[in-house]
C-alpha cells in the first residue's frame, strides 16, 4: 500500500506516522518541504498547481520502482496545491522500513524523482513581480531509479 495525496489542506505528521507504523518497521524517515523566502525579493505567496491525473500516475510509477529498488515497508506522500505563504508546508514524504539506511535512501530517491518527473508548477509572487520556479533537476550523484 502507498498513500498518495494531492490537496490544498495541511498534512498531519501524526496521521502519516500512524499510517507508516507496523510491527516490522524499525525506522520511519520524513522529508517536509516548506515555502521559503527568496533572497532579494519579498515573497508574498507561492501558487502551486498540478495536473492530478499525471501527478498520480507519475507517483505510482515512482513508488513501484522505489519498492523494486529498496527493501521498504511503506510510503506516504502528500503534496499541497493552492496559495501558500512563507513557512507553510508543501510536501511530505514518509518512508518506513525495517532499517534506517533503507528508509533514508528510499526517501531521498523519491524526492529526487519527484523533482524530475512529477508535473507540478510553482509560481512565486513577490512584492515587485512574479516568476515561475524553474524545474529542479535531481542530484547528479544520485543513481536514478
Amino acid at each position: 500500500m502507498t498513500h498518495i495525496e494531492l490537496s490544498e489542506k495541511e498534512f498531519s505528521l501524526r496521521d502519516s506516522m500512524t499510517y507508516l507504523k507496523a510491527d516490522t518497521v524499525g525506522a520511519i524517515v520524513f522529508f517536509v518541504g516548506t515555502v521559503r523566502d527568496s533572497p532579494g525579493h519579498e515573497l508574498i505567496t507561492m501558487e502551486i498547481e498540478a495536473y492530478e491525473g499525471m501527478y498520480r500516475s507519475s507517483l505510482e510509477d515512482i513508488c513501484t520502482r522505489i519498492r523494486d529498488h529498496f527493501p521498504i515497508h511503506d510510503i506516504y506522500i502528500h503534496h499541497r496545491t493552492g496559495s501558500l505563504q512563507v513557512q507553510d508546508s508543501i510536501l511530505l514524504i514518509g518512508v518506513s522500513a525495517s532499517h534506517r539506511k533503507e528508509a533514508y535512501d528510499a526517501n531521498k530517491a523519491i524526492l529526487e524523482e519527484i523533482k524530475l518527473r512529477v508535473p507540478i508548477w510553482k509560481k512565486e509572487i513577490f512584492s515587485d513581480g512574479e516568476a515561475w520556479v524553474e524545474g529542479v533537476h535531481a542530484d547528479s550523484s544520485q543513481e536514478n531509479i
